[in-house]
């Protein structure tokens, strides 16, 4: 079987070029931050009831509000730290570009096959 190079990456760039399937989230990637905010903050206000010896459903009006204020700060998080990395990798991105001869070019891939040397096999007694 021939050897192919599928590998698209031959230098840092290449790297941290735009890439659509890095970029993509999993199936809740996008939703999980907003969901554990809002759960977080629906158990603050049950065990806020719980602590004060109120029965539980006291005050349960306060979820209403409570909820989808957490699910905005969950979803305001999120995107905050998605543009810090943006903004994080964009730096590495220009500082490859102004100093390239930091990093030169990625080798050739080797096969295994030919970091092996010719072995003859001697055995004892034979």
């Amino acid at each position: 079987m021939a050897y192919v190079d599928d590998n698209k990456i031959h230098s840092h760039l290449d790297r941290l070029a735009y890439d659509e399937y890095r970029e993509k989230t999993g199936l809740f990637g996008d939703y999980w931050m907003p969901a554990v905010a809002s759960v977080a903050g629906l158990a603050a206000l049950l065990s806020w009831n719980s602590t004060s010896g109120k029965p539980l459903h006291t005050g349960l009006w306060r979820a209403g509000l409570i909820v989808p204020a957490c699910a905005a700060a969950g979803l305001w998080i999120r995107d905050s730290k998605r543009e810090k990395n943006r903004l994080k990798w964009a730096g590495y991105r220009h500082y490859i570009e102004l100093h390239p001869e930091d990093f030169p070019p990625y080798p050739r891939r080797v096969k295994v096959g030919e970091t092996l040397a010719p072995w003859i096999p001697r055995r004892p007694g034979w």
